[in-house]
């Protein structure tokens, strides 16, 4: 059974060395996770997604003045283009709605094309690009946006 919840300090470790395998920069530290669940700054919240009770994905998101942005999305390798993402995202964007959040902003790598069809598939705009924003490899970030008002 497929569940979302809160990230507790028990999948701070797994969620980390998940973080690890799949990125090659642009990583948190595991003492970031910590403060985050640990609720020791409230602008952040991340959730995992569960099968059973195995994590298989997270999010991380920054809430300051009715604008969150989304830090990290990730899903296990063997778990990816099953769909799981796609329902973490709605479910996050359905919280944010709820909690009335205008707009949700991220940054996805340009040649990320996965990622960039999901987040169009969820209505997100590219708004912009930042040039060499990321580093190990240099690449280019679009900036997308969804607006959840008017």
């Amino acid at each position: 059974m497929i569940k979302i919840d809160k990230m507790l300090s028990c999948d701070v470790d797994e969620v980390f060395n998940m973080e690890n395998e799949l990125f090659n920069s642009e990583k948190f530290s595991k003492d970031y996770y910590i403060e985050i669940v640990d609720n020791k700054n409230l602008y952040y919240s991340s959730y995992v997604i569960k099968d059973e009770e195995i994590i298989i994905g997270f999010i991380v998101i920054r809430t300051i003045d009715n604008i969150s942005d989304i830090l990290k999305i990730c899903i296990k390798k063997d778990f990816q283009n099953k769909k799981y993402g796609d329902l973490l995202l709605k479910t996050i964007i359905s919280k944010l709605k709820d909690a009335n959040v205008e707009r949700i902003m991220l940054e996805v790598r340009e040649e990320n094309i996965p990622a960039i069809k999901l987040y169009k598939k969820n209505n997100f705009i590219e708004i912009s690009k930042r040039n060499n924003y990321y580093m190990n490899p240099k690449s280019n970030a679009i900036i997308m946006n969804l607006n959840l008002r008017g």
